[in-house]
């Protein structure tokens, strides 16, 4: 077998795939779509279950001193390459449960889910899915492709959380004809306080 034959063909990643972070301190570094790999995987190896699969082999959660709450998953993905089953490709990935927000604990029900999809993508790294993103190597029409940090593209600082008092004023920006990307551009917004101000511009469109 040509040892590079699969990891060339799953390495690149259409402009597509890619969305830029908006938040946190990955933002404007690239997040790739977790059902582009998925698709990606169908075309190389076939369809999830003949083609491609993997297994949960462990779900846990670890609590912090801070009241905030992680999940994590362990997993293993298997491909088919001229009718042999891989052996299990290990994988590990992990999300937030219960974070700590300005306006308190805020717990995801998506957390186990989230974590699933960063453990499949961490596997299949380890057959080239998606490596040109991981290794940095530039898109010219994404700048700042990857979301690991490298020489030329350090992690940037986090921005500030929405707060009560100037939630306020966003709502009132909203109802004169602002742009909600320009608050969320400023701020990481929680996602209750995303549904109230999208709320704001659905009545000041009536």
């Amino acid at each position: 077998m040509e040892t590079l034959k699969i990891y060339n063909q799953l390495k690149s990643v259409p402009d597509s795939a890619l969305r830029e972070i908006q938040a946190g301190r990955l933002r404007g570094k690239s997040d790739i779509n977790p059902q582009w790999r998925y698709e990606r995987l169908t075309e190389v190896f076939g369809p999830c279950g003949f083609g491609w699969k993997f297994t949960i082999d462990k779900q846990w959660t670890e609590s912090y001193s801070n009241g905030e709450v992680a999940c994590f998953v362990n997993v293993s993905l298997f491909v088919k390459h001229e009718g042999e089953w891989s052996e299990a490709i290990p994988g590990n990935g992990g999300s937030m449960f219960v974070a700590n927000e300005k306006n308190g604990p805020y717990v995801s029900d998506e957390s186990f889910k989230m974590a699933t999809t960063d453990a499949i993508g961490t596997a299949a790294k380890m057959i080239g899915l998606a490596s040109d993103v991981y290794m940095g190597l530039k898109n010219k029409n994404i700048p700042n492709q990857t979301k690991y940090p490298t020489q030329n593209n350090p992690v940037q600082d986090e921005k500030p959380w929405l707060n009560k008092s100037d939630f306020d004023k966003a709502q009132e920006y909203l109802r004169n004809g602002g742009k909600l990307e320009v608050i969320k551009a400023k701020y990481r917004i929680s996602k209750e306080m995303m549904e109230n101000l999208n709320q704001v511009i659905n009545q000041a469109i009536k």
